[in-house]
């Protein structure tokens, strides 16, 4: 059985590549704006959310019956809207890529995942258009 002392360092190292690989994504992320800036192009390229059809959405949320994620999407498509719950996020994560549900509902927000392309972070990554510029 390891130590103690060696499995904090071994946490630490990680911790630092970790905080490393973000400061490393953070630079790249810069660079991406700067790039979409001197292009002329927007920084962020997200769907409004009036653009979506949610009339026959299927919703999935983790949890049980009454948990706050289902208030949430309770909240945002509608009491009527079709929904079920899972025990993981794993399972609500396998019920969006089987087709099984459009949306995912988390706590206070409601996350699309559908698989149209539309960023699911607040971060800009490289769209479809800009990768055809490289």
């Amino acid at each position: 059985m390891r130590g103690l002392q060696e499995i904090r360092t071994d946490i630490a190292d990680i911790d630092e590549r970790i905080l490393n690989l973000y400061k490393e994504r953070m630079q790249l992320t810069e660079e991406l704006v700067e790039y979409r800036l001197a292009a002329g192009k927007k920084i962020f390229d997200f769907t409004p959310v009036e653009a979506f059809d949610f009339k026959n959405a299927r919703v999935v949320f983790q949890g049980v019956e009454g948990a706050y994620s289902q208030q949430a999407l309770q909240e945002f498509f509608g009491a009527d809207t079709q929904s079920y719950h899972v025990e993981t996020w794993r399972d609500a994560m396998e019920a969006i890529a089987g087709d099984e549900a459009d949306y995912l509902a988390k706590l206070s927000e409601v996350i699309t995942l559908r698989k149209e392309g539309i960023p699911t972070v607040l971060s800009p990554e490289i769209t479809e258009n800009e990768e055809a510029d490289q």
